[in-house]
């Protein structure tokens, strides 16, 4: 497999649907739709290292091997708007998920992703934030596992205050409507394990994916050549 086709161009961005149906990424509310036009001013450059991804395997005689060892650099997205970088680390279709062969699942963290998270499946994902970086409220069926690595964010619910994360908390995202959003000036990085889950059903009703355009999360962030092995 090829790695993942299509980057998330500022075209593609600017394409957003009307205020209530924007991008994930894309802070809501926002007052002039010609805000999420492209912009000419130069891309914002992220500080944050690449991610480093270490995939195991066997090799023909059955024992343990480093098969893949990677650093990746998150595709920074910008618009006068807010600024994030976005890059998809690994995929699985389905769980169990099999582990059978060499070095052929490696290529399986670049295919392409249909949505923020996988029906039966799991993808994890590396999406760093710049100072203002905000997400709007959006919806998965999945649960997720959102991890800080580094700085802080904060995880925004419909009702109650913010909770502000650090280095080393975890958020278990189960199915609720939520949004992130950096109110620090430094750049925050999070790792996102979405599981595909049943969506909630809540008074005879189904809470399922919301907030954001399957369209625009295809690809899920680019390795766009941003790759090297170790």
């Amino acid at each position: 497999m090829h790695p993942l086709g299509g980057d998330l161009t500022l075209a593609r961005l600017s394409a957003c649907p009307k205020p209530t149906a924007l991008f994930w990424l894309c802070i809501s509310p926002v007052d002039d739709q010609a805000e999420l036009a492209m912009t000419s001013e130069p891309k914002i450059v992220n500080p944050l290292p690449p991610q480093r991804r270490i995939v195991t395997g066997h090799d023909a005689k059955g024992r343990s091997i480093h098969a893949s060892d990677q650093e990746f650099k998150t595709q920074v997205i910008t618009t006068p708007v807010r600024t994030v970088g976005m890059q998809v680390l690994w995929t699985i279709d389905s769980v169990p998920c099999k582990n059978n062969g060499e070095v052929e699942p490696v290529d399986a963290a670049f295919v392409k992703v249909s949505d923020l998270s996988s029906e039966k499946g799991v993808v994890i994902r590396c999406v760093d934030f710049a100072p203002g970086g905000k997400a709007m409220m959006h919806r998965t069926s999945s649960i997720d596992y959102a991890i800080c690595v580094s700085g802080e964010i904060h995880h925004v619910v419909e009702e109650g205050e913010p909770v502000k994360m650090k280095p080393g908390d975890v958020v278990i995202q189960r199915g609720t409507m939520h949004a992130w959003s950096n109110r620090s000036d430094t750049w925050a990085r999070m790792h996102f394990i979405l599981i595909g889950a049943d969506p909630v059903a809540l008074n005879g009703e189904r809470l399922g994916a919301a907030g954001y355009s399957k369209e625009a999360v295809t690809s899920g962030g680019g390795v766009s050549g941003e790759t090297k092995d170790h």
